[in-house]
């Protein structure tokens, strides 16, 4: 990628991400060149807008199948209803992305480059990036099982009874044709539903990986301020040079922590469809796995019952990412007014002491204003809301069972 601004860490990850991202079929986020020629990209914008087209078109078809497809058998009719229900947010979920796109590259400009020239500590960026893997990880790895074991579970039946091949249930061809153009079409269904689903995952990445720096970007901050102390441990500097340095420092720190607060802000605005969207998603899905798995699904293999469990988990590991990150920039905003009183203030002398005070008590106050998150403008986004809501489809399963 062609540099443009300073390297760190933070950028080279979200660089990497953004790419892939890219190439999924989603906008270039990126705030530098991507190492594509200008004619290969002017394609591949094209490709990606007529991508969002068949994803449409897919989601479509997938959705009339229910009146065309009636001889499924129960397992069938369960993805059926499993993908009807959960295709049309992974879809909405790319256009929000998208819609987003100028706002995207101004939070990730600021993000990993404007605050990271004011401070970066490398010891919470190595813990932020740490994070950032495991989760997407962990995310892509259940996703991957999830899509693996319903098609093992499909090529099992087909080996077995003679059935054909059928994870994706579309209106078209109907499940017992077994002529060449039906096949050549479950062909064409599946290669998109991968595609699909490869954009989808990158759209999880980006707002998880976004959330995760916002929330070590509180924990930077409280690095900033209480390295401030060690102004006044200088014995080359004079009292009154310490105190001048000190000044400056504590204000470009209280610049910083405004800029934070406005990029909380802005990625939340990001963000807040895909988490509220998801809020929803995660309720109605585990509903339909907990009834796929206790009420529909009689004959129950192994293989069946690995594709219903990494689905769920699946769906629990992308809400519970967003929710716990969420919960952390509450959490870390919360404790950056400690760091602004332990700061070394209380060095200060005479005039100087008197300016300090009266900033330090203007930003305290500032920073204690919670930094609340919520999804679906009600719901708080913490560790504690997530257990409620999963607590909620165990519920409304329960209701209609």
């Amino acid at each position: 990628m062609a540099l443009k601004y300073p390297w760190n860490k933070s950028k080279e990850w979200f660089g990497r991400i953004v790419f892939w991202a890219y190439l999924s079929g989603l906008p270039n986020f990126w705030i530098e060149d991507l190492n594509f020629s200008k004619h290969f990209m002017k394609f591949y914008d094209k490709y990606a807008r007529a991508l969002d087209i068949i994803s449409c078109i897919f989601v479509l078809l997938e959705l009339l199948s229910v009146f065309t497809q009636h001889e499924l058998s129960k397992k069938q009719q369960t993805i059926q209803i499993l993908f009807c229900v959960g295709h049309p947010f992974l879809c909405l979920y790319s256009a929000l992305m998208g819609h987003y796109k100028e706002k995207t590259r101004g939070v990730l400009l600021e993000l990993v480059v404007t605050l990271k020239q004011v401070h970066n500590d490398p010891n919470v960026e190595k813990m932020m990036i740490k994070q950032c893997n495991m989760y997407s990880i962990a995310f892509t790895f259940s996703c991957f099982c999830s899509m693996l074991f319903y098609c093992v579970d499909s090529l099992i039946q087909v080996l077995k009874t003679g059935v054909t091949f059928n994870v994706v249930i579309p209106v078209w061809p109907i499940i017992a044709d077994n002529s060449v153009i039906a096949n050549v079409a479950r062909v064409l269904y599946h290669i998109v539903w991968i595609i699909f689903m490869a954009k989808v995952a990158c759209v999880y990445i980006i707002v998880i990986s976004l959330s995760t720096c916002i929330s070590h970007q509180y924990k930077n901050l409280q690095k900033y301020f209480e390295s401030l102390n060690e102004i006044f441990l200088d014995e080359n500097l004079k009292q009154d040079e310490k105190e001048a340095k000190y000044e400056e420092k504590f204000k470009i720190g209280v610049k910083a922590h405004a800029q934070t607060l406005r990029v909380t802000k802005e990625s939340h605005e990001i963000c807040n469809g895909v988490i509220s969207g998801q809020i929803v998603f995660n309720i109605i899905m585990l509903t339909i796995i907990m009834y796929q798995t206790f009420i529909m699904t009689r004959e129950r293999s192994l293989v069946k019952m690995m594709s219903t469990a990494t689905t769920a988990m699946t769906v629990l590991c992308s809400t519970g990412f967003f929710m716990w990150n969420a919960g952390d920039i509450t959490y870390e905003a919360a404790h950056t007014g400690t760091s602004m009183y332990s700061s070394g203030w209380q060095n200060c002398c005479r005039q100087s002491s008197i300016r300090v005070r009266k900033l330090l008590v203007v930003a305290i106050a500032h920073a204690q204003n919670p930094v609340i998150m919520r999804g679906l403008g009600i719901i708080e986004l913490s560790h504690q809301s997530f257990v409620s809501i999963v607590k909620c489809s165990y519920s409304l399963f329960s209701l209609l069972y």
